[in-house]
Parts: C-alpha cells; structure tokens; sequence
C-alpha cells in the first residue's frame, strides 16, 4: 500500500483551532492587561492611605476638627452651657481664740470648718464672633447649697479675719501722717475689728460692710461694681469680664486658648512680657496638637492676674478612658530665690522683700488690698507661713490640685482645683496701735479654701466621648493596617502576575506557533 507523504501526516495530526479562538485570545489579553491595571491602581490607593494613616496626622486632624468652636456645630450646646456641674466646696478657717490671742503669748489657733458645698452651674452668653477666628462671651455662673453634702448649714457662724478692715490699715500705711490720722478716726467712729464673727452664708455671697461702702465712693471709675462685700460676690451672675478666645478655626493649636482680657492681650500689672502674657486655657479644654506628656499647658487665673502651669503627672483613666494627668509645679508660689522665673512677679529687686515661698501677691487683681493666695494650709510653702497661726496641717494628698486630659481631644475629663485666700496683715504707724498690737506685721492669715471638683459625665456626653475614644480609635486601626494589608497584597499579586506573564505563562492573546495559515 501506498503510503501518505509526511506532510500530509503532519497535517492530520494537528489539532484543528476553533473557529473565533484569535478573537478569544485578544479578548482574554485585553481582560488580563485591565486587570494588571487595576492591580497597580489599587497598589497606589493603598500606598497612599498607608502613608496619610501611618506618617502623617490627617485622621486625627479630621476628628479634632469637628471640636471647631462654632454655632452651628453638633458640640455648640454642651460648650455654651457645659452639662457637667462641678461641686465646689468650701473650708473655712475659724479662729476658735479671737477673743483671747495675745495673752500670754498666746498665738492665733485656727480650726478648719466644711465643707460647705455648692453645685456650680456655668453659662456662656453675650457671644460675638470675630473674622480673626476669634470668639468673645461673658460667663454666667449660679450656685446652689447641698445641705446633705455639707457639714454644716450655711447659717454656721465663724470668726474670720475682717478683709475690708485689714485692707483699710494696709492701704493707710505708706500714707502721711494726715491721711493715716483721718483713717484712724474713720476705722474708730466704725468701731471695727480685726476679726469678725459672721455666718458662712454672709461671708461667701455679701454683707454690707461700711468701710467697703466707703470704699466704693472712694473708687476711681466704678472700680467696684459689687454692692456688697463677700469671698463669692464676683463670681456670681454675669461677670463684668469679657472674655475672647481662639475658635481652633484654621489653627486647631490655638483652641479654647484666650487670647485677651477685657479688651487686652497682657495684664500690665507684672514686670516681663512673659509673666503678663494672658495666652491660656479657662481649663475645661487645651489645645489637642499641645496635649502631650512632654508639653507645658497654661491655665489663664483670672483670680491672680496670671496663667498657671500645668506639667504632666502620670498616666491615669477618668470618665471610663485613658488620660493624662497634669498638676501644677510645687514652685509654682516661691520666692525668686528659690524658683527664679517667679522674680517677675515681685515688684522688688530684693527676692528677701518679696512674699515667703508658697504664697502669691494677688493684690493686683483685688484692688491692692493685701489677698494672697497658695495652695490649701500653705502646702509646699515655707515653713515660716505655719508659725503665726496653729492648727494648719499641710497634706499633699488632699491639698494639691491636678487635672485629667483627654489625650486625644485636650477635653479635661476630671480634676480638682484647690486654691486659698489669705489676707496680709499691714500694719500702719498712727493707726489702731492698740488694736493691731497683737497682730505680727506681714504675717499672712488664712481665710478660707476652695476645692473645685469635676463631677461623673452625664451618659450622653459620657457616650459621645466613648465613641471618640474607642470607636474612633479602632477605626482608625483598622484603616491603618487595612491599608498597609491591601498595599502588601496587591503588590504581592501584581509582582506575580508580572513574572508569569513575563514567561508567557498568560499571553494567550500570542498566536500559537503551530496556527494554521491557510
């Protein structure tokens, strides 16, 4: 038989190609090339979301932003009228030996009384806004006595240093001899004393007092626009300061920071740029770009004149989440000699003329009359403040003050101020001799301290910063690694995907070498 030629073997041997199989393979070659494509456009997505999450700060600038001050956003209630309402208590020195000190050497004894508590309610009114991002209000504040938080009722009475009559004589000692004669004469016809007997209630709200009368028509420019005489007259009602502070528009750095007073951007009272700076927080938010265990915060004290330092304390948890925990410095009250920062605050060049350690010269902002403040029973102050007056008994645990951060939003979540009111003893040549003859001139008298305590959330705002925390927080974990997951996955793929494709593993859409021509 006669046998076929090889080509014709060949020829039916090879498979016979589908009819549109050239059609297929572009199709299947432009499919793979798009999907290479999308591959590549997903690896550059998630390069870029690794790098906005993990090297820069625009998730969390994001979430601070909408703390913005701002009437129209969803937080303008909860910062105009704060739904927390701090308690504020009251301890008062009572001098148990008024009526006898003196005698026999006797010095003067001191039992501390309270506390006496109130409920603190804030309100922000008056606002005006400005184009600079600025924001100005005055503050409203009422206060309501506890009875069954309080040791005793208001009406308790106690003998305190007489403040307006103290004032009197100091502000009589460094005038002539004329001018400290008809003082003399005035304080004589009042027949008033050095201590005075008065209810608690009288003491913190007002009583009327004839030489704080006297005082007021003396007063140049209505500087005393209170009626009456009391440790908490200026606080209550509507304050006559006003108030202008940075909104975080544009600069979340500079948010709820005060950036003048009444019109002014330094006290003018101190002898440095730096210690009459008034750039601080009011102490219910810093700025969150600030808030770090390195940072130096700054409360602005209206009480003093100046802004007090806040240094990190330890790590702690408040309202249920994590927080900073700041206080202010042991020094923050010495003497120049011993914490040299403080010299501007002292008008004398000679640190020994100036206030002992522990204490502060706040006649500045108390019409010069002779108010120093400290920490509670003088703590961290020098040992001489608890020589003239027994019955003090510093303790840090109960008489310092700190405040919790929330270290991602700067919104103070807890704390505790605690600040005392003094009274200096100056005494003047020609003036009550007998009267003031018991009584050690510059000695520093307490009156009265005030512990300010931030109170547990209400359950919204405690739930709206619960999912700021938390939620917020896992969010942004998941984005993070989400993304460096999906970059490390599709470049993974795409890599493989150019190495088959680069030995010709998937170019289907290449004619096969055996394709048949005809």
């Amino acid at each position: 038989m006669k046998a076929w030629p090889e080509t014709r073997q060949s020829s039916m041997k090879r498979p016979l190609r589908p009819r549109g199989c050239n059609k297929y393979s572009t199709s299947m070659g432009f499919f793979l090339n798009k999907g290479i494509a999308g591959l590549f456009v997903a690896f550059l997505f998630c390069l870029a979301g690794t790098t906005v999450m993990w090297c820069t700060s625009l998730f969390q600038d994001l979430v601070t932003g909408t703390m913005v001050i701002s009437n129209s956003s969803n937080t303008w209630d909860w910062w105009r009228a704060p739904p927390v309402s701090p308690l504020l208590m009251v301890y008062i020195f009572n001098y148990t030996n008024a009526d006898t000190f003196g005698q026999d050497g006797q010095k003067l004894r001191v039992k501390e009384v309270g506390p006496f508590t109130y409920r603190e309610t804030t309100e922000k009114v008056d606002f005006k806004f400005y184009d600079n991002a600025t924001l100005s209000y005055h503050e409203k504040k009422t206060y309501e006595f506890l009875p069954e938080m309080s040791a005793y009722p208001e009406s308790a009475k106690v003998y305190v240093p007489n403040i307006p009559f103290l004032s009197a004589v100091a502000a009589a000692r460094d005038r002539n001899f004329i001018e400290r004669w008809g003082m003399n004469m005035m304080l004589h016809s009042f027949d008033s004393k050095p201590i005075l007997h008065i209810n608690v209630r009288d003491l913190l709200f007002g009583y009327e007092d004839r030489i704080f009368n006297v005082a007021k028509l003396t007063a140049i420019n209505g500087q005393i626009p209170f009626q009456k005489f009391g440790l908490m007259v200026p606080k209550v009602g509507v304050s006559e300061h006003e108030i202008t502070m940075h909104t975080g528009a544009g600069d979340m750095s500079r948010l709820g920071q005060i950036v003048n007073f009444n019109g002014y951007d330094n006290q003018g009272v101190w002898r440095s740029d730096e210690c009459n700076a008034i750039q601080g927080s009011d102490g219910s938010q810093f700025p969150p770009p600030s808030v770090s265990p390195e940072a130096r915060l700054w409360v602005y004290n209206r009480d003093m004149c100046r802004r007090l330092p806040l240094v990190f304390n330890e790590y702690t948890e408040a309202q249920g989440m994590p927080a900073y925990r700041f206080g202010m410095p042991a020094n923050v009250f010495d003497n120049p000699r011993d914490n040299p920062d403080n010299a501007c605050f002292c008008h004398e060049d000679d640190p020994s003329l100036c206030l002992p350690s522990g204490v502060f010269n706040a006649s500045a902002c108390n019409l010069n009359a002779p108010v120093v403040m400290s920490f509670p029973h003088f703590l961290h102050g020098d040992p001489a403040l608890l020589h003239n007056v027994e019955g003090l008994k510093p303790q840090p645990g109960q008489h310092d003050m700190f405040v919790d951060i929330h270290p991602k939003l700067g919104l103070t979540l807890g704390g505790v101020s605690r600040l005392q009111v003094n009274v200096q003893v100056r005494r003047a040549a020609g003036v009550l001799g007998q009267t003031m003859s018991h009584f050690k001139d510059l000695s520093i008298l307490p009156v009265a301290w005030f512990e300010l305590k931030v109170t547990e959330f209400p359950p919204p705002l405690k739930n709206l910063l619960y999912h700021a925390t938390f939620t917020v927080h896992i969010l942004e974990l998941l984005l993070m690694y989400g993304f460096l997951a999906g970059g490390i996955a599709s470049a993974a793929v795409l890599f493989r995907r150019l190495c088959l494709r680069e030995r010709g593993t998937l170019d289907l859409s290449a004619e096969s070498p055996d394709s048949d021509s005809s």
